[in-house]
């Protein structure tokens, strides 16, 4: 079943791969900041997963989430953050927290799908 994944990573290369992998299966919106992303999340439809890069300059993943705990209890079940490996504080305490799932930055695409078949299916 195609399903609905909001992309976030400042990274333009990486998320122009991971959105044009990531379509061969579903429907995927990609943002390269925080606010573009939650811009999003205001104007709907729901998204099914969201993939979120951790360290980003402006608003970073664990800030991400904050608002969507805030504002979109629904999408913040949904979430997963993405690390290659370097942790800010609030990332860190928001991974020991296990309020979200966490893919390592590199990661392979069954890895991807599985993570976003148990957003969409089991939250």
């Amino acid at each position: 079943e195609r399903r609905r994944v909001l992309i976030v990573d400042d990274d333009e290369v990486l998320l122009r791969t991971l959105v044009s992998l990531l379509s061969r299966w579903h429907v995927v919106v990609g943002c390269e900041t925080g606010q573009e992303a939650l811009d999003h999340l205001e104007r709907g439809p729901r998204f099914d997963a969201i993939l979120c890069d951790l360290m980003m300059p402006e608003m970073d993943g664990a800030e991400v989430f904050a608002v969507l705990e805030e504002q979109y209890r629904d999408a913040a079940m949904r979430f997963a953050l993405v690390t290659g490996g370097a942790l800010s504080a609030r990332g860190s305490a928001l991974i020991r927290s296990g309020k979200v799932q966490v893919l390592s930055k590199p990661c392979t695409q069954e890895e991807l799908l599985k993570t976003i078949h148990e957003l969409a299916i089991e939250r």
